[in-house]
């Protein structure tokens, strides 16, 4: 059985680079490893049930695009402000952008 994976865009890979090193600065390691593993765990999710509850079609900016609020695999409020935008990609998904909750996704995704 092949299990599905996720590749990041190089937007995401740039954003996630910045989200951790804000979390790291700002909060310390323990919070900068704990991020990191809620975002990974939030990509395993999404790329092995690309439509679970909680992710969002995101249909109005681009077609096949989806969001998914880290929140959601956290299982808490608050617990990261952040969402993964992304495609299905073969067995599994392209992360494309890694954004804030306040920003403006039709800003920063390709329609």
């Amino acid at each position: 059985m092949t299990v599905p994976g996720y590749r990041l865009a190089p937007g995401a890979a740039e954003d996630l680079r910045a989200i951790l090193a804000h979390t790291l600065r700002h909060f310390g390691t323990i919070q900068h490893d704990s991020h990191a593993a809620l975002i990974h765990r939030a990509a395993l999710l999404v790329a092995a049930e690309p439509d679970r509850i909680g992710s969002v079609d995101r249909r109005d900016i681009a077609e096949g695009l989806r969001a998914y609020p880290l929140w959601i695999a956290a299982r808490r409020r608050g617990a990261s402000p952040h969402i993964l935008f992304y495609t299905r990609e073969g067995d599994g998904i392209a992360i494309l952008r890694i954004l804030h909750a306040g920003m403006d996704p039709t800003q920063h995704l390709p329609s």
